[in-house]
């Protein structure tokens, strides 16, 4: 009878370490396929913010290139203005000296 017992207490410990095994595989399985797909989101995440980054810096680059354009075009019309200012400025001192 004792012999039996321990042969059905053996038995019970194969069975639930078997269980135990196979759940530990399925929580493995289980962990795998989480890191899988975290890492599949996440790599959705970094190319979406690459192509934001890339979309932010050509635009910033057209904003300053824009800026370095009306920069220069103001810079010609204060060149425009100095020199017809300077124009006016030499006119001005001829007709004082011929009034003198």
């Amino acid at each position: 009878a004792a012999q039996a017992e321990l042969e059905a207490r053996s038995l019970e410990l194969a069975e639930a370490r078997a269980r135990a095994e196979q759940a530990s595989r399925a929580l493995e399985e289980e962990l795998r396929h989480e890191r899988q797909e975290h890492a599949h989101i996440m790599s959705t995440r970094i190319d979406d913010l690459e192509e934001e980054l890339h979309r932010v810096r050509q635009e910033a680059a057209h904003i300053m290139s824009t800026r370095i354009d009306d920069f220069e075009e103001v810079k010609t019309h204060l060149a425009d203005a100095e020199r017809q200012l300077a124009q006016a400025e030499a006119r001005v001192k001829d007709l004082e000296l011929r009034i003198t």
